[in-house]
Order: C-alpha cells, then sequence, then structure tokens
C-alpha cells in the first residue's frame, strides 16, 4: 500500500494561515486546529475515508476498464489474423474452383472429343472395309480374266488390266489414308 493513498489530517496548535497552506500543498487531506472539536473530527475523518472508498472504486473500476480494453485490443488482433486467414482460405477456394471449373472443361471437351473421333471412327472402318473387300473383289475379277483372256481381245484386256490396276491402287490409297486416320 503506498503511503498516497493513506488519508491525512493535520491538527495543529499554530493559527497562523501559513502553515495552514503548506501542510495542505504538501498533501494532507484535511487541518483542524486545537482545540479541537470531536465530532468535528469525526466528521472529517468519515469524509476522508469516504473519499478513498470513492478513489479505490475509481482506481479499480479503471483498471477493469484498463484490463477489458486490453482484452478488446487483444481479441480485434485475433479476429484480424481470422479475417485475413479467412480471405486467404478464400483466395485459395477461388483459385481451386477456377482449377475445378478448368478440369471440368477439359474433361467435357475430352468427352466430346472422344464422341466426335468415335463418330467419325465407324463410317471410316466402313470405307476401309470396302476399300479392302474392293481389292480382293479386283483380284478376283483380275483372275476371271485371266481364265477368259483367249476370248477377249488384247486391246481390252490391256484396258482391264489398267483398270484393274487402277482400282487397286485406288482401294490401297484410301485403306492407307483411313490407317493414318486411326492413330
Amino acid at each position: 500500500v503506498s503511503l498516497a493513498s493513506i488519508a491525512v489530517i493535520m491538527i495543529s496548535t499554530l493559527d497562523e494561515m501559513e502553515p495552514v497552506v503548506r501542510c495542505l500543498e504538501m498533501g494532507a487531506d484535511d487541518y483542524l486546529s486545537k482545540p479541537f472539536n470531536p465530532v468535528i473530527l469525526n466528521a472529517r475523518i468519515s469524509a476522508c475515508l469516504q473519499r478513498k472508498r470513492l478513489l479505490d472504486t475509481e482506481r479499480a473500476q479503471a483498471d477493469q476498464l484498463r484490463q477489458e480494453q486490453e482484452q478488446q485490443a487483444a481479441l480485434l488482433k485475433d479476429l484480424a489474423a481470422a479475417n485475413w486467414e479467412l480471405a486467404e482460405t478464400m483466395e485459395q477456394l477461388k483459385a481451386t474452383q477456377a482449377q475445378l471449373i478448368i478440369q471440368e472443361k477439359l474433361a467435357s471437351l475430352g468427352a466430346l472429343t472422344a464422341g466426335i473421333a468415335h463418330e467419325i471412327k465407324n463410317p471410316l472402318n466402313f470405307v476401309n472395309n470396302f476399300a479392302v473387300l474392293t481389292g480382293s473383289l479386283a483380284t478376283e475379277i483380275d483372275e476371271e480374266i485371266r481364265r477368259h483372256a483367249e476370248k477377249i481381245d488384247a486391246g481390252d484386256l490391256s484396258y482391264l488390266d489398267e483398270l484393274l490396276q487402277d482400282l487397286r491402287l485406288n482401294a490401297e490409297k484410301i485403306h492407307e489414308q483411313i490407317g493414318r486416320a486411326h492413330v
């Protein structure tokens, strides 16, 4: 307990004003001259005690207010940190969302591409099968022409050979180009 919180009432036989003023300036709470009235002394002691209780209450409230302000400042600091973390998390979520959207678009594009490739592949397979069949038919026609070659004019035979050769060559080119498309 500091001495500043102790109430001081000066009692003196001096009647001059200067020592009274000096005592009060040095920190005395009150001054009585002798002979003093015990009722007045009791009233002044009660007033000093009441003032001390009020000052103690005021100090306690000031301390409590300071502690509450410190707690509020700490809470505001924690809240600011939490807001910053929340903002960072939000930015990460937005970036992740953007990546997911891109991945979904790429997946959709992949599925669409696969569907288109499938739709293109079916007719190509159909054409390829007919090209192979055409090559086989050209071979069969050539065999039939060779079996009946004595009955066919030499000029016509040469022309039929050229047609069959062109037919085989076209079928091979179709087969070759479709093979490239399948890669």
